[in-house]
């Protein structure tokens, strides 16, 4: 996922987890950050995209809507720390 056209196409997709191919460089990786513009930035986190080409921004999963509701779909969108469909909590 470095091609940046491809990468520029993230956003708004929907996410699937899958188990890990093994091929390098088809799986994304997501690391936990803290989500510092949330009301909570000692217990709230951002998923952020590794693996960035040059020149773009990061993604970060989403949720499709503010419903707390299960079966919310998950999205990537690019990262706003401001955005708070971004923003998680365990628990």
């Amino acid at each position: 996922m470095t091609h940046s056209t491809a990468y520029a196409q993230w956003a708004g997709k929907s996410l699937v987890q899958e188990a890990c191919s093994g091929t390098a460089g088809s799986e994304v990786v997501w690391n936990l950050v803290p989500a510092t513009r949330s009301p909570d930035p000692n217990n709230q986190f951002m998923l952020v995209s590794t693996n960035v080409p040059v020149d773009q921004q990061p993604y970060c999963v989403a949720a499709n809507t503010f419903l707390d509701t299960n079966g919310n779909r998950l999205i990537a969108e690019p990262c706003d720390p401001y955005n708070s469909s971004q923003w998680w909590a365990l628990g």
